[in-house]
């Protein structure tokens, strides 16, 4: 997701160091393609700033995406990264969950923009799959400039994220991946990683509310309705 309750999540979910372009096994740099991206093909692959940039782990020639565990089922950081892109595409498809991304939290002073916060959950989706080399936190760097990735408390403080919201962005997140063709029980064990982080992320106060817009969870949570 493209705000911080995509800088959330995955594993998302809750879930530091410099960030640089990570380097390939054919001598190449494989960076952030855009919406599409894809591993090393020998030179050095920019940021467009509309999907993650580099995430600062292993990854990157996909001919070197060899190897047994969650990491590699997914595809290692080229797989994940495309992932990412058609789960952030999805929630914002829901008008409440888009409304986090409003000019209102985008336009603050020290926000992640959308590359920035995509490419915090593909280093987080990555480092909760075993990924060699990754963390989480860690700071990356988009073609928006260099972000350093929160922690679930801390991006999520002061949102007012709702029970509803939370489950509505876990299960979209989950739906997405199915249609990816992830097997469903990776599946299970990315949904377990975001459940566990949901102490962390949806406030108290709106543990039993349904799927509401970031205006709402402010209302309700300041006991306006």
């Amino acid at each position: 997701m493209r705000n911080a309750l995509l800088c959330s999540s995955v594993v998302l979910l809750a879930f530091a160091a410099g960030c640089s372009s990570s380097t390939s096994g054919n001598g190449g740099t494989a960076g952030d393609s855009g919406t599409t991206p894809t591993g090393d093909t020998g030179g050095t692959v920019t940021d467009t700033g509309t999907a993650s940039g580099d995430t600062g782990g292993g990854g990157g020639d996909a001919a070197a995406c060899s190897g047994t565990g969650l990491y590699y089922r997914l595809g290692c950081e080229a797989g994940i990264t495309a992932a990412v892109g058609k789960i952030a595409a999805a929630e914002l498809a829901i008008p409440d969950i888009a409304s986090y991304f409003g000019a209102s939290i985008a336009g603050v002073a020290g926000h992640p923009t959308p590359a920035q916060i995509e490419a915090c959950l593909v280093d987080q989706l990555a480092t909760a799959a075993g990924g060699p080399g990754f963390t989480y936190p860690t700071t990356v760097t988009t073609s928006t400039g260099t972000f350093t990735c929160r922690s679930m408390p801390a991006a999520h403080a002061t949102l007012f994220i709702s029970g509803g919201s939370f489950t509505t962005f876990v299960t979209t997140a989950a739906t997405t991946l199915q249609g990816l063709g992830v097997a469903a029980a990776d599946i299970t064990t990315i949904g377990t990683v975001l459940n566990g982080t949901k102490t962390d992320i949806v406030n108290p106060r709106l543990e039993d509310a349904g799927l509401e817009t970031i205006d709402a969870g402010f209302e309700e949570a300041d006991g306006g309705s």
